[in-house]
């Protein structure tokens, strides 16, 4: 939901824009492109009233949620009942540190953390209200849902030498190049297909609309069948064929070039907060995985590239910037079946490692007796 804003975003932006530069007479900006002297100007010009009014949108939505938005699930007003409040917190801390690991030490079963869904969640939290050594940390309990673990030397060694993050942070970089450049340079790609300033904004929101609901629509297969990955290689998918009809098709195929787009923006979406998924569900160490989730913030790189990338110079079609785009998700893709592959063979080295080891053996690795924590225990199968 929350990446799926960015295209909501781009879809409202794009009506705002049109209505603003509609009703506020533009004839002023355009004598100014034509050579006219500033001072004939009177008034505010449009992209003024814009810049105002989506502030102006912005910083009101900020303040209400300052004052709506609960601290947490003990105070939320819209859970009906103390018990459900209660219910939440214990969940929360649950998910934080775990119950048996990223997955499960029976290395046979390929099983990870909430795999069996809400009827799971409820019956792992009863189990751990009498267990209580399932929390490592003693006095997570007494410091409740606001109190952090302390981020310690370990969490950013491991995190830091951990060659999953490293892989994913090129390929999540590759992937968001297509998200980036087109919520800021959309509009002058669609003007570059001949229409003018004012239709263009518009033609900006079948687009954005595509890429939330195929967000929406992938996102929620992906938690059915429990896989990331594999959907973040649809994205992927469908974002090449949307790239290939936009390089390929002819420069005066308007309508076909129109539509690749819409294509291209259905998968544009998907694989940043996938990936982020993955993260989050495979990391347990919370400290381990705070860090790791930041080091993938570094993909936010790609709007460096797509800013270098979609320049004016390139435009009107943008061509260059197209091609290139395309080998960059090509890339993507490419690293993501790879790194999918990685995966499967890890989990099968790992089966193969404990092979003939006895329970003692088996419950000595899930509490880290051998030295190894989280995801690094081999009892855990990664999720594909």
């Amino acid at each position: 939901m929350f990446y799926g804003q960015y295209a909501i975003a781009g879809a409202f932006g794009g009506l705002v824009s049109y209505f603003v530069f509609r009703f506020f007479p533009g004839d002023s900006e355009d004598r100014l492109i034509n050579g006219r002297d500033a001072e004939e100007h009177t008034g505010w010009y449009s992209y003024q009233i814009l810049f105002l009014l989506e502030a102006g949108l912005t910083i009101l939505v900020a303040l209400t949620a300052f004052s709506w938005l609960s601290k947490g699930p003990g105070t939320a007003w819209w859970l009906e009942s103390g018990e459900e409040r209660e219910w939440a917190e214990k969940r929360v801390i649950f998910d934080r540190y775990g119950h048996d690991g990223a997955g499960s030490v029976d290395a046979g079963r390929h099983t990870r953390r909430g795999e069996g869904g809400e009827a799971e969640g409820e019956e792992l939290l009863r189990e751990a209200e009498v267990e209580t050594d399932v929390i490592h940390d003693t006095d997570v309990l007494m410091r409740g849902v606001g109190g952090e673990a302390k981020l310690t030397k370990r969490d950013i060694v491991e995190a830091f030498g951990d060659w999953k993050i490293w892989w994913i942070l090129v390929v999540n970089i590759c992937s968001s190049v297509p998200g980036m450049a087109f919520s800021v340079f959309l509009p002058l790609v669609v003007q570059g297909m001949g229409y003018s300033a004012l239709h263009a904004n518009l033609l900006t929101i079948p687009p954005f609309l595509c890429g939330a609901a195929a967000l929406l629509y992938i996102t929620y297969w992906s938690d059915r069948e429990r896989q990331r990955i594999k959907f973040i290689l649809i994205g992927l998918f469908v974002n090449l064929v949307g790239l290939l009809m936009v390089c390929l098709l002819p420069r005066t195929a308007y309508v076909a070039k129109y539509l690749g787009l819409c294509v291209l923006l259905s998968g544009s979406y998907i694989a940043s907060p996938l990936t982020v998924a993955w993260l989050s569900g495979n990391i347990e160490e919370p400290g381990k995985r705070a860090v790791i989730l930041g080091i993938n913030g570094w993909g936010n790189l790609a709007g460096v590239l797509s800013s270098l990338l979609y320049a004016p110079e390139y435009g009107p079609d943008y061509q260059t910037p197209f091609v290139v785009t395309l080998l960059l998700v090509a890339v993507s893709f490419v690293g993501y079946w790879g790194f999918r592959r990685a995966l499967v063979r890890e989990n099968e080295r790992r089966a193969t490692m404990m092979k003939g080891w006895t329970e003692e053996e088996e419950e000595k690795e899930r509490l880290g007796g051998n030295g190894r924590r989280g995801d690094e225990r081999w009892g855990v199968q990664y999720g594909l």
